[in-house]
């Protein structure tokens, strides 16, 4: 019980310093972009002092970087995310429909794609023929090497693919090489070679001895397909014109919209420290029964 609590505070304690640290490290790489306090004297003549006084009295209300972090880490925890600097509404407000978007869009491909790589990589794993092991290998590379943006632009230029179908080929290809490799390493038990000479059944021998010894092994792969699924929304979203989350924080880091930008970065740092502590709990737990 002990050893628990310790760990589920570890786990809290490395959930918080990331939250922090991605939230300060927005604000430093927004605050100290070229350009986010335009100087007077690159504008119009006619126009600089009256821009001249609002830099000035943009300055003064934002402050530090210091000051802007505590300032809405302090609103955080009253619930107030802030006002959009660009369309001066709630950031609240502004984000719950493009959550939903995004939300739909992730049920769509990313949840399936594991699945379905998984029901690729299993006979791939069971079969010997290297022409299938080489063509597995030639596609699972050209996957990986392929940028999302560039795979996005395609299907869209092509006609070929929506969003969805762009996200869950990448992640099921991904998953794939990944399912693979764990499935052949596993297939090559000793125990295995009994298990067939005394004639158990193949899909009992699947399920029992390959899939089940090694099920915290598979769902690392999958935590690893959402964090990889998040960082792939934003160039899908924008390419296709979605109006979801990773759209609006494209457009925030285009316009240095910092509260949005604050609020989005938060929200995917949140999903990253959750996804990477239950891989880590994973791993614990199965070297516990180990």
């Amino acid at each position: 019980m002990i050893v628990r609590f310790r760990r589920l505070t570890l786990h809290c304690l490395r959930l918080f310093s990331l939250l922090a640290l991605a939230s300060l490290g927005t604000v430093l790489l927004v605050r100290c972009a070229p350009g986010y306090f335009t100087t007077a004297g690159e504008l119009d003549a006619q126009h600089s002092e009256h821009v001249q006084a609002l830099i000035l009295a943009q300055q003064a209300k934002e402050g530090s970087p210091l000051q802007t972090w505590l300032h809405f880490c302090g609103g955080l925890l009253q619930g107030n995310l802030g006002r959009s600097h660009q369309y001066d509404v709630a950031v609240s407000t502004l984000l719950m429909p493009r959550l939903r978007v995004t939300g739909k869009l992730l049920l769509l491909a990313a949840l399936p794609a594991p699945l379905l790589a998984l029901l690729c990589a299993l006979p791939c794993s069971l079969t010997r023929t290297p022409a299938l092991q080489r063509w597995a290998a030639v596609a699972t590379l050209a996957g990986f090497a392929v940028p999302v943006s560039v795979l996005a632009s395609a299907a869209l230029l092509s006609g070929l693919g929506g969003p969805a179908a762009v996200l869950m080929g990448m992640l099921t290809v991904r998953d794939f090489r990944f399912f693979l490799r764990l499935l052949r390493r596993q297939s090559k038990a000793p125990y295995l070679l009994y298990a067939r000479a005394c004639g158990v059944p193949q899909l009992r021998l699947i399920w029992f001895n390959i899939l089940c010894p090694m099920w915290s092994q598979l769902l690392s792969v999958v935590t690893l397909s959402c964090v990889t699924a998040l960082s792939a929304l934003i160039p899908i979203e924008v390419i296709f014109g979605i109006p979801g989350a990773g759209q609006m924080a494209w457009t925030a880091a285009m316009n240095r919209d910092l509260p949005v930008l604050l609020t989005v970065t938060l929200l995917m740092a949140l999903c990253i420290g959750v996804a990477g502590g239950l891989q880590q709990s994973l791993q614990q737990g199965a070297r516990a029964s180990a």
